[in-house]
């Protein structure tokens, strides 16, 4: 019986009831002294407490996939200590795409009309953290002409403390981008939907923690292995974008890992991490280290990469037009502004996801 799913859930429910029932049947009818009674009396409450957050933690592992198997609960996977290197490690059993359920997006037979939208969990190889992303797969994905394709991708980013599925869910990324693929303004590209601060509870700010979370390199190296060995998609020529802390991300991963990201499209973002309470020290002291982590500071001091960044700002903002001032070929940055005031998450996805479908190379 594996971990997740419902036949644990349901086993440990029937268990947990049963322990109710038994203790209340039971409990005028406990035999033996005074003493035996009260103590087999309190077996039967300890009995029916554990039973009881046994099954919160069933059923809160099953909605979160914290632990998805029995070697995952109890370390005997072989992974040993998390790394929280920079370095590539050996790969582990549970690195890639761990799990993978249909969002109900479109049903089987609408697939090569619509799309499908998966949820994943994303264990990786490198950084050793995990996530949960969206994977939309477009229409093409299904049709027979495409059979053996490998097709582009995009990275998605939201920020911290703004729920994936905001840009997974009716009306945002993957209506959008099927729209645009349906009117020929782009041609078809996996989107792959994520958080800039991936699977730790702590606002990382896209940063490679000092003996922490390695944020960066899983957004910029463990998310394309995964997708790309579980989808025919191909390893290089992504294009990434994000809303707020997803659009620094998505900046900074473009100008550091333009081999991999050949576009990036930042809407309402910015370009120096933020230090809140949320953070803590992302540097561990280093002020060499944050210095590397601002763009605006590595456009002064560094060369310039082969990026190609589009910038939507909103009204009023003027560290846009200064950081796209300070950049210089072979970097390329674009500044243009928000389609309207309101969500930028919906609003100005049109532009970000053209943008970046452009740029990309298309299916062979």
């Amino acid at each position: 019986m594996t971990l997740t799913g419902p036949a644990l859930a349901i086993m440990v429910t029937v268990a947990t009831i049963a322990a109710m029932v038994g203790a209340f049947l039971g409990w005028s009818r406990v035999p033996g002294s005074v003493w035996m009674r009260h103590g087999l009396r309190l077996l039967l409450l300890v009995g029916n407490q554990l039973a009881a957050v046994l099954l919160v933690g069933v059923i809160a592992n099953d909605a979160g996939n914290f632990y998805s198997s029995w070697s995952d609960l109890f370390g005997s996977g072989g992974s040993g200590a998390l790394a929280r290197s920079h370095v590539r490690t050996q790969a582990t059993p549970r690195a890639g795409v761990l799990t993978s359920n249909d969002t109900g997006f479109a049903a089987r037979g609408q697939w090569p009309l619509r799309g499908r939208l998966v949820s994943i969990t994303v264990s990786g190889r490198v950084s050793q953290l995990r996530a949960v992303a969206f994977v939309y797969l477009p229409p093409q994905y299904f049709q027979p002409r495409y059979a053996k394709t490998s097709f582009p991708a995009i990275e998605l980013l939201t920020g911290y403390g703004h729920p994936v599925s905001q840009l997974a869910g009716r009306g945002a990324a993957p209506d959008v981008l099927l729209r645009l693929i349906r009117r020929g303004a782009v041609p078809p590209a996996v989107l792959v939907i994520t958080s800039a601060a991936p699977g730790v509870g702590r606002d990382t700010e896209c940063v490679d923690v000092p003996a922490g979370p390695q944020a960066a390199t899983f957004l910029g190296v463990d998310i394309p292995l995964a997708i790309s060995h579980t989808y025919r998609v191909a390893t290089v020529g992504w294009g990434i974008g994000g809303i707020g802390e997803g659009g620094y991300c998505a900046a900074k991963l473009a100008m550091l890992q333009s081999d991999v990201f050949y576009s990036g499209a930042s809407i309402a973002g910015y370009y120096t991490p933020l230090r809140t309470a949320a953070t803590g020290d992302l540097w561990a002291g280093s002020a060499v280290q944050r210095r590397l982590d601002d763009l605006t500071w590595r456009l002064r001091h560094l060369p310039a990469p082969p990026a190609r960044l589009l910038v939507l700002q909103s009204p009023g903002v003027t560290s846009d037009q200064a950081f796209a001032a300070l950049a210089r070929p072979p970097m390329q940055v674009i500044v243009q502004d928000t389609a309207q005031p309101g969500d930028p998450a919906r609003n100005d996805l049109p532009a970000a996801l053209s943008w970046l479908s452009r740029h990309l190379p298309g299916p062979p």
